[in-house]
């Protein structure tokens, strides 16, 4: 609406708007890295353009969403033309076409090499024929309806495209990369940048050092040491994590408190019973070794019958990890072999491994287990959607805080 404002405002074609916004868009993927202490001047050409790239992903695709209006408003405005369709086409007419823009925009997107693909080009042909009477324009068409959409994901899929070809010409060297990728394309590694922070607020420095990671810039150089244990450094400060001398009970004991706060106020007015570091020594086998062995959370639901407990665990990305079997499912397999060789636990619990590594990502059985207790949870259909997506989104939150506040603590006590 604003770019049409203007337009009729200045006496200028819309395109020309658009052209005269470029500008503008580039410099708000700018402001928005250098808010967080990234500052692209700095960076080598190769660099910058794979960090422009991934910036403009959506979040749950490894991005933060920052699109540009220059990329996406003919799919903005070919999703209004094709509502006005209907009545344009019914107006009393001299042979000519009905909304001549519409013409523009699709055969601007037709000479379009990333649209080549599917059915888009008939659509869009099909499109240029109701608009010159050719033929009827259905009052209800979802294909049509859905056209916008579909140029818009071929877009983002074109872009996640040249963001892997970037980042991998990059980080070739690297044999992590292919499973970093893989997490921070999961849906939960980019909930943090879709929360409300009012609700979920991050402090800046934790912020910026995931933001960091996510995009992969370098948090210290190369070839720095731990002054506890005199371990060199990765250059994205996985370090903490797996440090012998610092360990990740902080991490481990600050998400598990607030998980079982949120099963407490989920389960408030109901049966289900929530114990935090209940004690299982009474179900251990001859095998096993540990001392006062406790699990995480454990629920008791007297009415379905079923009880779970849930023993979180947060990996490092490790370097056996495959698209069949990534960080978080090895990690699951490792509690599941753990307890089965230790506890005699199958008659009365079912075991749920929280695995999240560490740039976010969930184990599936972990997953399962939101989805589940949301079900249980709930009263009304309609809450289940959104009782997933808080928790979800809640469990994510505390994540990145922990992990950061770790990370931002390890940073001042080296002096890096």
């Amino acid at each position: 609406i604003c770019l049409f404002q203007e337009a009729k405002k200045n006496s200028l074609t819309v395109p020309t708007v658009l052209e005269n916004r470029i500008s503008i868009e580039r410099s708000a993927v700018d402001n928005y890295l250098k808010a967080v202490s990234i500052d692209v001047a700095r960076l080598s050409p190769e660099m910058t353009a794979s960090i422009e790239a991934q910036v403009q992903l959506q979040k749950r695709n490894g991005g933060c969403g920052i699109a540009r209006i220059a990329d996406q408003a003919d799919f903005l405005r070919l999703a209004v033309l094709v509502q006005a369709l209907p009545d344009a086409v019914d107006r009393p007419h001299d042979g000519s076409m009905a909304l001549p823009e519409l013409q523009e925009i699709c055969d601007r997107l037709l000479l379009d090499p990333l649209f080549k693909d599917d059915d888009v080009p008939s659509q869009l042909e099909r499109l240029k024929q109701i608009n010159l009477r050719v033929i009827p324009c259905p009052r209800s068409d979802l294909n049509l309806q859905s056209l916008p959409r579909k140029l818009r994901d071929a877009l983002y899929i074109a872009k996640e495209q040249q963001w892997k070809a970037l980042v991998t010409l990059r980080h070739c060297d690297d044999h992590l990369l292919p499973e970093k990728i893989r997490s921070l394309e999961s849906q939960e590694a980019g909930l943090p940048l879709a929360a409300d922070p009012r609700i979920f607020p991050i402090p800046d420095e934790t912020f910026t050092i995931y933001l960091k990671r996510r995009l992969g810039v370098s948090i210290v150089s190369s070839g720095k040491r731990c002054s506890r244990c005199s371990r060199e450094v990765d250059v994205d400060v996985e370090h903490p994590m797996k440090c012998p001398k610092i360990g990740r009970n902080t991490v481990h004991q600050r998400n598990c408190r607030f998980v079982t706060k949120q099963m407490n106020d989920l389960f408030r007015d109901s049966a289900t019973s929530i114990h935090y570091e209940m004690p299982i020594d009474y179900m251990r086998s001859d095998t096993c070794t540990t001392l006062f062995p406790r699990v995480d959370l454990a629920m008791r639901n007297p009415i379905s019958g079923v009880n779970r407990m849930i023993d979180f665990t947060f990996p490092v990305i490790n370097n056996r990890a495959t698209a069949e079997y990534p960080t978080v499912e090895l990690a699951a397999t490792r509690k599941h072999n753990f307890y089965n060789d230790n506890f005699n636990y199958k008659n009365e619990f079912v075991l749920v491994p929280g695995a999240i590594d560490t740039y976010g990502r969930n184990c599936m059985e972990l997953n399962k287990f939101i989805r589940d207790v949301a079900r249980e949870g709930t009263q009304h259909t309609e809450e289940y959607a959104k009782t997933v997506n808080q928790l979800r989104t809640a469990i994510a939150w505390m994540h990145v805080c922990t992990i950061g506040d770790q990370q931002v603590q390890f940073l001042r006590e080296n002096r890096f």
